[in-house]
């Protein structure tokens, strides 16, 4: 529903209804988005690459009318449901943003509350003779307070390569060979990251008979993006999984550290920070492996990770069910509106 006064222009992707004395403008926005009515958009879109609804087959699209009480009484109800679903969700939020919190306190990095940033600490000064055949960028020097802190912190701080048994980076067979068919080789992109796990939910899929022209990452191993959205990084809890160029597999050794407590310091804004300040400057960011495996980790023992792990582990698990209660609840109260205007409770 459209909440203002003011003159605006619509895309054409949108379609502008205007209600009549009939319908309340939040009623007709809530019997909108029911499931009853999405039920009557698939029978009528039209497009195949991009869903279209036509304003004719709009007009078309039945919603049952109750009493204005009753309206008035289904939107307080819906109101409700949406307030109550934003509540656990930033409930579920407040859980997630913890974990660098938690993690950092737990491996004693105190980063200050807020970095000076005026002018004067804005301004920094280098001799030339410091900075030939280096770098000098704002990125990589206002990073690298950052770093300070890291390696001033009471847990052991090592290099990442330290703890790496090998390392990959992944390919995407040329375009001429029409490597992609709608069934076959789940093919992992940086898009497939996100909030520290895999999601196969839009994955591309490679034909079999390019098999031999995949890279892999194995079952365990820590893959990170390096290019693009750089520093965000998953746990792969699948067996051999193709990679494209834009991630880096790591095999990990298990007896220095565990992949789990790797990942959730990696997806921390500390590390994300100090993987950018390693990066390239070009048309997207871009790590390559060798500054990847020189970066500074903390290391605390294997006892002390696993722990770490594991806490973190059940934040990210009530965060999660706090998120699916928040959708089924919403649901189940279309539900219960869809039987009160389609004739059911009264």
């Amino acid at each position: 529903m459209v909440c203002t006064n003011e003159r605006f222009q619509i895309f054409v992707s949108v379609a502008l209804l205007r209600p009549n004395n009939k319908v309340s403008s939040k009623y007709l926005e809530t019997a909108l988005n029911l499931n009853c009515s999405y039920l009557q958009y698939d029978r009528v879109v039209k497009g195949s690459g991009v869903p279209d609804l036509h304003l004719e087959d709009i007009r078309k699209i039945k919603i049952p009318i109750p009493p204005k009480k009753i309206q008035a009484e289904i939107v307080a109800k819906m109101d409700t449901a949406y307030k109550n679903k934003q509540d656990k969700e930033q409930q579920a939020q407040d859980l997630l943003n913890s974990i660098d919190t938690y993690l950092l306190g737990e491996l004693g990095i105190d980063l200050p509350k807020q970095i000076d940033n005026s002018l004067k600490a804005r301004i920094f000064t280098k001799k030339i003779s410091d900075i030939t055949g280096g770098r000098f960028d704002a990125i990589s020097s206002h990073m690298q307070i950052y770093e300070k802190f890291l390696l001033e912190g009471k847990t052991k701080v090592i290099k990442l390569k330290a703890v790496v048994s090998s390392i990959k980076t992944g390919s995407t067979p040329h375009n001429k060979l029409e490597p992609y068919v709608d069934k076959g080789i789940p093919f992992l992109r940086n898009t497939n990251i996100s909030n520290g796990c895999i999601n196969l939910s839009k994955v591309k899929f490679i034909k079999n008979e390019l098999k031999n022209e995949l890279t892999y990452s194995s079952k365990n191993d820590v893959i990170i993006c390096i290019a693009g959205t750089v520093g965000n990084s998953a746990v792969n809890t699948y067996d051999n999984l193709s990679i494209n160029q834009n991630i880096t597999s790591l095999t990990l050794n298990k007896n220095k550290i565990n992949p789990y407590f790797l990942n959730y310091y990696f997806n921390s804004d500390l590390s994300i920070k100090l993987v950018k300040r390693q990066c390239s400057i070009a048309t997207i960011l871009y790590i390559n492996n060798d500054n990847l495996l020189n970066l500074y980790i903390p290391l605390p023992p294997l006892v002390k990770q696993n722990q770490i792990a594991e806490r973190i582990n059940k934040i990210r698990d009530q965060a999660k069910q706090l998120q699916i209660e928040a959708k089924d609840e919403l649901e189940q109260a279309k539900k219960e509106i869809e039987t009160m205007i389609l004739g059911g409770e009264q």
